[in-house]
């Protein structure tokens, strides 16, 4: 029988296990559980500073009951319980333990829980776990424990394991909290069959340490949110100060190791744990137990690769709801805190992960601060004529009757909005009829002349945003990804751009749909190498060409939208995906400039805008922004022919509308990726911009750790700019000088 195996009393250890050899009180597999975990033996003449096992307590009574196991394993809670404070006021009365080995609190309080909830699979993990705890109390015992593992693998292949004894000779608290959630979770598994089916339709419970990435499809987990991110590379990533005694801790342990993954700072006399412990964000492991701490920074809920964290034996009331972020969290130790006991029966009767959700869904701050219009909390980014920008603190836009509005947003499509991937946002703020709302809203309440939307479902377009918009005064124009076009009961649910305009002040000319790996091809300017056909032609994403006619000036403009490929892996794809874009666009405006009296092919207005998934140091970038880009790191090591070999360029002379105030902080905000890769690009020869949103304010995201969250429905930030139409004179100057002609 091996751990996984045991069952419920077997791990805890009953009477009736223990009276199978009375006369050995290290029999029952959780007294077993205890000394194999314990990761060193207490040296001669040091007093075990915690509680005592049921057998070892009481063995003489368990050989004389051995028929009364139901009876005795409700004993076995209690002793586990209440032998903690015993114990240790007489461990604290001893003085003949060496420097360094910190004794339990004897003021221990622990919650006073119901004996159902006392007996729950969740607190038998509480109570089983913090006997180990107070056990394993010497001087660096995590830094031991794994020494000593490193001599038991040398030796697992020349000698037979125990079948009690599995490998588990040397390890850490850590590696039993991750055998009991496994334990259970494979209990749970093989239970009734509702709940059966409800685990086998979640995410399989990640217990692993390692720096493994979460394993993702090309739809449902196609975008880079909870991915384990790794740390620069280091030869070691665990700091081990438990047993040392240690009561304040310095605040440049944080600045200086922030590629930290495990830390113990367990047996001290810390009474405060600082604020900049949320510099640790690849923090994977965090045990606190037996301190004298009282509460915890809120600032804790930045460590959201947290999944094991231990706070027995302190003096803690509870967490702050902001620990509601600490989706990864797996494991909350509690045992032996004065904790708020409503908490604690949350804890106790569903677990961490459960009681996580609760607070994050609970948290008052969330609720009340709800914003009506997310726009007015963005200054408004002003362009005066000599270039210099101005900030405002409400939208103001010139009376230029040249000028007009744009709108640029990633509105999260809601099949992507899974709670694995965004599990840091409130159940009640992920919900799409909430979402739906506040995009809906948002997008309403920007009043933009032109809107280009991505992650557009099909469905929801044809249902919602047409006649939505059009009460609004708006015409659109919808293209969805390429695989709707294979047919299928799903192509409903595939998403895809829209474009909309107020009718008012534009009429559509034309329209042309990209299909990017169709567009390649079809044609014979691009040479179909290997890697077109592997890398490139499996990717279905789009682009809207639009045709518009302003209104009242009768001055047209090119806008387009379109989502580039997400998969950091694939660069070059997304580098290519452009080239074909430029490509079309410099077709179409040789086509257009004849038809309305442009000065030349290259003075034809053109907005691009969406969801390029690509940084400002990307080639993609670089393309735009330089007009070439030839060896970048983007595109080495594959083969596109002449993009690859002579460079990608085109006659334009692009410039980003945010390139004006230095780009925004980010356009994208979640806890493993928070940068710019949304863009409105504009031809700086035909159009300029007067003015655009500004960056969300550093206080609003203080508490966050990405979005969606209860203001924000996407994990994307909307781009709003105000552009203006040059004239004539304008445009034929300024700009970079680039020879090559349409």
């Amino acid at each position: 029988m091996n751990t996984y195996q045991m069952s419920h009393h077997d791990i805890l250890g009953t009477a009736g296990a223990s009276a199978q050899n009375p006369g050995n009180p290290t029999s029952s597999p959780f007294n077993m559980l205890l000394q194999q975990h314990s990761s060193l033996q207490t040296p001669p003449g040091v007093p075990i500073s915690s509680i005592s096992t049921s057998s070892n307590h009481n063995s003489n009574n368990n050989a004389n009951n051995a028929n009364n196991n139901d009876t005795n394993s409700n004993n076995t809670n209690n002793i586990l319980r209440n032998n903690a404070n015993a114990n240790s006021n007489n461990n604290n009365s001893n003085n003949n333990h060496p420097p360094g080995v910190q004794l339990i609190n004897a003021n221990t309080i622990s919650p006073q829980l119901d004996e159902s909830l006392v007996n729950s699979e969740h607190w038998q993990q509480q109570l089983t776990l913090v006997a180990i705890s107070r056990r394993v109390n010497h001087p660096h015992a995590y830094a031991k424990a794994f020494a000593k593992n490193l001599k038991l693998g040398q030796k697992k292949n020349n000698s037979n394991s125990n079948p009690l004894k599995p490998e588990l000779d040397g390890n850490s608290l850590v590696d039993v909290t991750t055998d009991l959630l496994q334990h259970q979770h494979d209990k749970d598994k093989h239970s009734q069959p509702a709940l059966r089916n409800r685990i086998q339709n979640d995410e399989k419970l990640d217990l692993q340490l390692n720096d493994e990435k979460l394993l993702k499809d090309q739809e449902t987990n196609r975008k880079t949110k909870f991915l384990e991110i790794e740390p620069s590379k280091q030869y070691w990533s665990s700091l081990d100060f438990s047993g040392q005694g240690i009561c304040n801790i310095s605040t440049k342990l944080f600045g200086r190791y922030e590629f930290l993954t495990k830390l113990y700072l367990n047996n001290n006399n810390l009474k405060v744990i600082p604020k900049e412990i949320k510099k640790l964000r690849f923090l994977r492991v965090l045990d606190v137990s037996n301190n004298k701490i009282t509460e915890l920074p809120k600032e804790m809920n930045q460590l959201f690769c947290l999944k094991y964290l231990y706070l027995f034996d302190n003096r803690i009331q509870d967490v702050p709801y902001e620990f509601g972020n600490l989706s990864e969290l797996i494991f909350l130790g509690i045992e032996g805190n004065p904790f708020n006991l409503a908490h604690a029966k949350i804890v106790a009767e569903k677990g961490c992960k459960e009681f996580i959700k609760y607070i994050r869904d609970n948290n008052p701050a969330r609720k009340t601060n709800i914003l009506e219009d997310n726009h007015a909390i963005r200054k408004w980014v002003a362009i005066n004529n000599d270039g210099e920008s101005q900030e405002h603190d409400q939208i103001t836009l010139s009376n230029d009757k040249s000028s007009f509005t744009i709108l640029s947003y990633n509105t999260l499509c809601q099949h992507y909005a899974t709670t694995k991937l965004y599990g840091y946002t409130p159940s009640w703020a992920l919900n799409w009829d909430y979402r739906k709302r506040k995009i809906l809203n948002e997008v309403i309440k920007s009043n933009c002349d032109i809107v280009c939307l991505q992650e557009v479902e099909t469905a929801y377009f044809e249902d919602t945003w047409m006649a939505l918009m059009k009460e609004h005064g708006y015409r659109g124009i919808f293209h969805n990804k390429g695989r709707a076009r294979r047919g299928g009961t799903d192509s409903k649910k595939v998403d895809g751009c829209a474009v909309f305009y107020k009718h008012a002040k534009f009429s559509l000319v034309d329209k042309v749909f990209v299909e990017y790996s169709s567009v390649l091809l079809g044609s014979e300017r691009f040479k179909k190498t290997e890697d077109v056909f592997n890398r490139f032609t499996n990717k279905d994403n789009i682009a809207i060409i639009s045709y518009l006619e302003h209104v009242e000036t009768k001055k047209r403009v090119i806008v387009v939208n379109t989502h580039l490929h997400w998969d950091p892996a694939f660069n070059d794809v997304k580098t290519l995906q452009v080239a074909v874009l430029l490509e079309e666009l410099q077709t179409l405006c040789k086509k257009y400039s004849k038809s309305n009296n442009f000065k030349d092919a290259l003075s034809v207005p053109i907005l691009i805008c969406g969801d390029f998934n690509s940084q400002i140091h990307s080639a993609v970038y670089q393309l735009l922004s330089n007009g070439t880009c030839v060896d970048h790191p983007d595109f080495r090591g594959v083969d596109y022919g002449k993009f690859t070999d002579e460079g990608f360029n085109h006659p334009f002379q692009f410039k980003s509308a945010y390139s004006n105030m230095g780009e925004l902080p980010f356009t994208n905000f979640t806890p493993t990726f928070t940068e710019v890769i949304d863009y409105i690009w504009y031809n700086s020869q035909s159009v300029d911009v007067k003015g655009m949103l500004g960056k969300i304010p550093s206080d609003y995201l203080e508490d966050l750790i990405g979005f969606p969250d209860q203001n924000f429905p996407s994990d994307h930030v909307s781009l709003m700019c105000e552009m203006k139409f040059k004239n004539v004179e304008e445009g034929s100057g300024g700009g970079k000088n680039r020879s090559r002609k349409i």
